[in-house]
């Protein structure tokens, strides 16, 4: 048999049962939830309308919520089991979702002190707009209540680490490829006379160029070549050249000369061998490791799907009852109440 939850193992009164409710974690989940959403509307109104170098109410407002999803961190930091500063903060961070966070409240901080400066306030633009990312990703937690859902968010993350895996055979053929085609391309690059423009063109037509070649932005009309003759000064020498009867002869400057053209078929060729590489070998190599991570979390679904859902219940279990932006009220009141007991508490029981 179950105790009851009354005072002195008596029935709840009506007001202890909607404090229960209320404070249950799958109504936590409700309504922090919801209110998520709605915090996931206003930055997005935010970022889309209503970001200007005077800072809006709006965004007043919208930091506001963001300090006490701060303070909500910081208070489940204090809360892990370890003893230490120090093993608190790794417990934190062995939750992916709490690294999330962590780089949210971070790209957060970034922004606001880009975006209050007339130098920086354009880099502050780009991480309020980065940051929106790093928001919506973090709505996934919400789907961790599905059975169906819950399992396809730990094969996603699982995905991840394979894909790093094969970025880093796929770079090597990228740099390899990228920086002998270009060798051909464009004959007339000097390191001296580079500046960050040129330096972000090569960037582009070393890295991104054979990347958006493998998903068929092939670019033949820049493959080709300009038709521009390319003379080493160096090698010129004067050549002297007679008619048959030796009575007249001219003098003619003879220098070694290139053309881009010439090694179009060469730029062609390699990126035959780069597609069958890159298109055939190691994309049906990820092909085949994607499926077998998704056939090893299918079989252990269910497990995985209880597991997800204890953590998810423990989560909420400790989250606040009321949703930000008044979480920083209850927290205000759990100190009071701790000091209370630390004080009155113990002189009255004395």
């Amino acid at each position: 048999s179950f105790q009851k939850l009354g005072d002195n193992g008596g029935e709840l009164t009506t007001l202890q049962k909607l404090l229960v409710f209320y404070k249950s974690p799958i109504s936590k989940f409700c309504y922090h939830s919801s209110a998520y959403v709605i915090f996931l509307v206003l930055y997005a109104y935010v970022v889309l309308f209503d970001f200007e170098y005077e800072m809006t109410y709006m965004e007043i407002f919208l930091l506001i919520w963001i300090f006490n999803h701060l303070i909500n961190e910081i208070a489940e930091i204090a809360a892990e089991p370890s003893l230490s500063l120090r093993g608190k903060i790794n417990d934190w961070v062995s939750s992916v979702w709490n690294r999330f966070d962590m780089v949210s409240l971070l790209l957060t901080c970034m922004a606001l002190g880009l975006r209050l400066h007339r130098q920086t306030f354009t880099w502050g633009r780009i991480a309020y707009a980065i940051n929106t990312t790093v928001f919506y990703c973090r709505l996934f937690r919400i789907y961790h209540v599905s059975y169906h859902l819950g399992p396809k968010l730990v094969i996603f993350y699982r995905m991840i680490s394979e894909v790093l895996v094969f970025l880093a055979l796929l770079v090597i053929f990228i740099l390899g490829y990228g920086i002998a085609s270009q060798s051909l391309l464009h004959l007339s690059r000097n390191a001296f006379t580079l500046n960050s423009t040129s330096i972000s063109n090569i960037m582009k037509d070393v890295l991104l160029t054979p990347y958006w070649q493998m998903y068929g932005e092939l670019q033949l009309e820049e493959i080709a070549g300009e038709d521009e003759q390319v003379c080493h000064q160096k090698s010129c020498w004067v050549n002297e050249v007679c008619f048959k009867d030796n009575t007249s002869c001219t003098k003619e400057l003879d220098c070694v000369c290139e053309n881009p053209t010439d090694y179009s078929w060469v730029v062609n060729l390699m990126l035959f061998f780069y597609l069958i590489i890159g298109n055939i070998m190691l994309l049906n190599l990820l092909i085949a490791i994607f499926t077998y991570v998704f056939d090893e979390v299918q079989e252990n679904s269910m497990e995985i799907w209880k597991f997800e859902m204890l953590r998810l219940i423990q989560e909420y279990d400790f989250k606040p009852a009321l949703v930000p932006p008044f979480v920083v009220i209850e927290y205000l009141w759990r100190v009071c109440k701790y000091l209370w007991k630390l004080t009155c508490r113990e002189e009255k029981e004395n």
